[in-house]
């Protein structure tokens, strides 16, 4: 009486699996064959028909006549478990080609940021030759690496395809941190040459400076107080520019800047005086 209710029940489960495989593979070329899954559930309907039947029979034997239901729910067992092996083997196919799919589809992004690796790789090539050298190494294995995925999508290996893909992200984390690398390099030669430019002309504004105050004889006047301070801020400018590092912090060196170009105003009009 028990299997006569469990066993309806659990079909249902079944045709609910059915439904799902139907709709997953529609998309799935070549389709995959689901003659056996169908033979299976022919098979299920088959042992559920007799099940009932035995059990609407009029007997004299009941005993004989529930051990005949017990051993056709027995074969609906047999035949519900070959049933479900047969849909995880296509469901796994279904994800399989829907695993490659994704891949592909991102493989496209990958190229495209091989492509800006390269583009950067030859801007910071000049500035930053010893980083450079190790990122081309990296860029080149990780172009390698986007060949062998290919391949494994054209091979329909999505465990291969899918592990590929996670060395390629490795790969992707060390050119990001080398990238940096050679993008602070690179930032600070060229904030290098602009200081250099900017004290050079610092420079000759202060012989000018001394050159007026030696003219004008501003020794212990106002003027040649700024003076000194005027010294003083491209000394210090100056230690800022050959001491450069990746974590310098630029603006200092602009705000001093401003007070060089403030007191340069005030020498000129205390000059005047």
């Amino acid at each position: 009486e028990q299997a006569l209710k469990e066993k309806p029940k659990q079909y249902k489960d079944v045709e609910r699996q059915w439904k799902d495989l139907q709709r997953n593979i529609k998309k799935l070329q070549p389709q995959p064959d689901t003659t056996v899954i169908q033979s299976h559930m022919t098979q299920l309907q088959a042992i559920l028909s007799r099940m009932q039947t035995l059990a609407n029979a009029i007997t004299d034997d009941p005993e004989s006549q529930a051990q005949d239901i017990q051993d056709e729910s027995r074969n609906y067992d047999d035949v519900s478990r070959e049933f479900f092996d047969a849909i995880n083997d296509i469901n796994q196919t279904v994800n399989n080609a829907s695993q490659l799919e994704n891949i592909k589809r991102n493989l496209k992004d990958k190229t495209r940021n091989v492509k800006e690796w390269e583009r950067e790789l030859k801007r910071l090539s000049k500035d930053a030759p010893e980083q450079v050298q190790t990122l081309s190494a990296q860029i080149e294995a990780a172009k390698a690496i986007l060949t062998q995925i290919e391949n494994a999508i054209n091979a329909g290996d999505s465990e291969t395809a899918n592990s590929l893909d996670r060395d390629f992200w490795d790969y992707n984390t060390e050119i990001q941190d080398l990238l940096n690398e050679a993008r602070n390099v690179d930032q600070i030669k060229n904030q290098s040459k602009e200081f250099t430019r900017i004290i050079k002309e610092k420079t000759q504004q202060i012989k000018d400076m001394e050159r007026e105050c030696k003219r004008n004889k501003c020794e212990g006047a106002e003027a040649g107080a700024i003076l000194e301070q005027l010294k003083a801020l491209l000394a210090q400018m100056t230690d800022m520019a050959n001491n450069l590092t990746a974590d310098f912090a630029q603006e200092d060196f602009w705000d001093l800047n401003s007070q060089f170009d403030e007191l340069s105003r005030n020498f000129w009009d205390a000059n005047q005086v």
